[in-house]
């Protein structure tokens, strides 16, 4: 089993895949090829599957555990877990399944995930820009004031 970074996204690019490694075809001609998360969820896999390319049950995701492939349910995923039954050589087609938070080890569209940081404390050492957005912010203010105040002095000297 060798880690890659991202799965195959359509059947060519499974097929490609699938020849790099040298996969062959089970006895219903279908490729023997597989790219899911490792049961831990720190990577993504890609291997020849020895065997039949079986149907997969609605609700159920795909891990690479011990050298064996398992099912894992994902019916509290926000969206993307298969809601049919499927077929092994056909996950490529639920990318929910393949989406996974290697920090926190889970499936980044499952509720119990804890979301991704959008910011880290580097970004704040950034001052610059932090400085930028505070002086086009009180640059604005100033002008409205400005406005605001002008107005006044000049309705007041037409009413006075």
């Amino acid at each position: 089993m060798g880690e890659v970074n991202i799965c195959p996204k359509n059947q060519t690019e499974v097929d490609v895949a699938g020849k790099k490694l040298g996969c062959g075809q089970d006895k219903y001609g279908h490729s023997q090829y597989m790219c899911i998360p490792n049961e831990e969820k720190t990577a993504l896999v890609e291997f020849c599957y020895n065997g039949v390319m079986g149907i997969e049950f609605k609700g159920s995701c795909l891990e690479a555990s011990e050298g064996k492939v398992i099912s894992k349910n994902c019916s509290s995923f926000a969206f993307g877990c298969p809601d049919e039954h499927v077929y092994k050589y056909e996950f490529f087609k639920y990318p929910a399944c393949q989406y996974i938070d290697v920090q926190h080890r889970c499936y980044k569209l499952d509720p119990l995930c804890p979301p991704e940081q959008k910011w880290n404390n580097t970004d704040w050492n950034n001052t610059d820009d932090i400085l930028t957005g505070i002086s086009i912010f009180l640059g604005c203010m100033a002008i409205i004031i400005i406005i605001i105040v002008l107005w006044k002095m000049r309705r007041d000297q037409k009413n006075g």
